[in-house]
């Protein structure tokens, strides 16, 4: 019975962490959270996930893809992090090289006039020690781009392409 909502300016977090009966009765374990919203949150395209591990993940902005897989984790090159920005009177388009990251590892937001776009790794365990990966880039948007219609697609190549019209 987990409920995340918005209520107002107000995220609600409702969370059952245990029920189990036993020769008294029902054991209940619940929690509930209540988070106010920053004021730039469009809480019309809030969106919620929760991890393998536990851990709830709000964005705003879906991270659509197509993968089927699981990505290959290679080492990082030179050429890590690649940007192209594409402004147009059309459009507005940001591509970023994110190969290393998984779907659910990306997060991309808009807080005021700024896209964000965050990506991070948890600390991996491998024969030579550990790797942990974490990426923040921030991109001022012009003043003529429609935030309501800002996307992002992650390939399965790895690039990270983020759309928007404009005006």
């Amino acid at each position: 019975m987990d409920k995340v909502k918005v209520i107002k300016d107000q995220l609600v977090i409702h969370c059952m962490h245990e029920s189990r009966t036993d020769e008294f009765g029902e054991i209940r374990r619940e929690i509930s959270r209540t988070y106010q919203l920053p004021p730039d949150v469009d809480t019309k395209t809030l969106k919620s996930n929760l991890t393998a591990r536990g851990h709830l993940e709000m964005s705003t902005i879906p991270v659509s893809h197509n993968w089927v897989g699981e990505l290959w984790d290679w080492p990082l090159q030179s050429a890590d992090g690649v940007v192209k920005v594409t402004n147009t009177t059309e459009k507005f388009e940001v591509g970023l090289d994110v190969q290393y990251f998984t779907p659910n590892e990306i997060e991309v937001k808009v807080s005021g006039q700024e896209l964000l776009i965050n990506c991070r790794h948890e600390v991996r365990a491998d024969a030579f020690g550990t790797v942990a990966r974490e990426v923040h880039r921030a991109y001022k948007l012009p003043a003529d781009v429609d935030v309501a219609t800002l996307k992002s697609h992650l390939s399965s190549r790895g690039v990270l392409t983020i759309t928007a019209n404009k005006r």
